[in-house]
């Protein structure tokens, strides 16, 4: 995962009051975006690194005695799914060396290999090498979901999540090694290409220098991204926070404005943006880029399905249908929407509206999902059977 800062605990906490969530979906059933910038030549990100006098390789590269160790036992094999499902079970279902999931430890595809542990990311990147060394066409993508806090030296973080897929459109498939699933999650599957996935990685390692008190070197970093990945907005956030922490109130709140320029429905963006300006006595400023931060909470399909579901486990059922019609509007494609709006119509007493909706969900749904949905088909037409017949 990459990681972005919320400058202090107060304002994270504040952060989380308007932002947490509650459900999210099963891997089929998120929505994949495939369209992705095409990144050719050489890495511009690890020539800046270079530049910059920073000692750190491509986290992409990957020993030639790990290829050929993975390449010798993958040989038989020539379907490139049945391939990359034989890697996955190398690696991590059925390896003598299992992987180890540890959170928020970001490493090289190589020493992910050797250590045989890291975080979504260093996972990632290792599984995706080797893949590509056995001539598979895999492809980095950034998952977006409910935002996920974590706590870390007293600072709270926001994570954000890599997997690997292949394919496009209906046959594309995420190997995602982050977590199980639920049925109610609402994930964002995006392709990204590696320059974007580079960018992760460094703006990890620049994290690590900071909360090391390596402040040059992660000035150093953050630097070469918000240059050189303008794709990616956790290097300016995470640069803003690092001006913060050395009280450079004026610096962070430009950069942070550049952020939000760039990035504008980020939210930690806006949440450090008001601490800087809060520091320096702006108190017309706060008091617009709260606005923004709510404005951008209102227009944000993901915090509108959380908002949605927490309506709809208060009974709360207009309400609920508001929310979820306004998040479906966002992401029609998306069944676990569907679903959830067709359940709200129907508990709201929209048993029409509801059971076209819940179709819907049924047409675009798989998996278990697929199967709740069918259950509360079968509830509607009970009712509906039960209602007095029309005069």
């Amino acid at each position: 995962m990459s990681v972005m800062l919320l400058a202090s605990l107060a304002w994270a906490k504040r952060a989380l009051a308007f932002g947490a969530l509650i459900a999210g979906t099963a891997l089929s059933l998120g929505c994949v975006r495939t369209e992705t910038p095409v990144t050719t030549g050489p890495s511009q990100i690890l020539a800046g690194v270079s530049a910059q006098g920073l000692d750190l390789p491509d986290p992409l590269l990957i020993s030639q005695g790990a290829i050929d160790e993975v390449n010798a036992k993958l040989a038989s094999i020539s379907n490139p799914n049945e391939k990359l499902r034989a890697l996955r079970d190398l690696l991590y279902t059925k390896a003598e060396r299992p992987f180890v999931y540890a959170p928020h430890l970001t490493l090289t595809a190589d020493t992910a290999w050797r250590e045989r542990r890291g975080d979504c990311l260093a996972f990632s990147m290792m599984f995706l090498a080797l893949a590509r060394h056995a001539s598979l066409p895999v492809y980095f993508v950034h998952v977006r979901d409910a935002e996920s806090y974590y706590e870390r030296g007293g600072e709270l973080f926001v994570s954000s999540h890599v997997a690997v897929g292949i394919g496009v459109g209906p046959n594309a498939h995420i190997y995602d090694f982050k977590k199980e699933f639920t049925d109610w999650r609402l994930s964002i599957y995006q392709r990204v290409d590696d320059e974007t996935a580079r960018a992760f990685y460094f703006n990890n390692v620049a994290v690590d220098f900071m909360t090391n008190h390596r402040f040059d070197d992660a000035k150093k970093l953050f630097e070469v991204l918000a240059t050189r990945a303008p794709a990616v907005s956790e290097p300016l956030n995470n640069y803003g926070v690092l001006l913060l922490r050395q009280d450079k109130n004026e610096q962070a709140l430009s950069v942070l404005r550049r952020g939000i320029e760039k990035f504008p429905n980020q939210k930690p963006l806006y949440i450090n943006a008001i601490l800087a300006a809060a520091r320096l006595g702006k108190a017309d400023e706060v008091a617009r880029l709260e606005s923004d931060q709510q404005r951008v909470l209102r227009n944000d399909p993901v915090y509108l399905f959380g908002r949605g579901m927490r309506f709809l486990s208060r009974r709360a059922y207009t309400a609920a249908v508001d929310d979820l019609s306004r998040a479906r509007d966002s992401l029609p494609d998306s069944a676990v929407v569907l679903a959830a709006l067709g359940r709200a119509q129907v508990a709201a007493g929209e048993l029409d509206e509801g059971q076209r909706t819940l179709e819907e969900a049924r047409a675009k749904a798989t998996g278990s999902l697929r199967h709740i949905v069918e259950g509360d088909l079968a509830d509607v037409a009970g009712r509906k059977a039960k209602q007095p017949a029309a005069q």
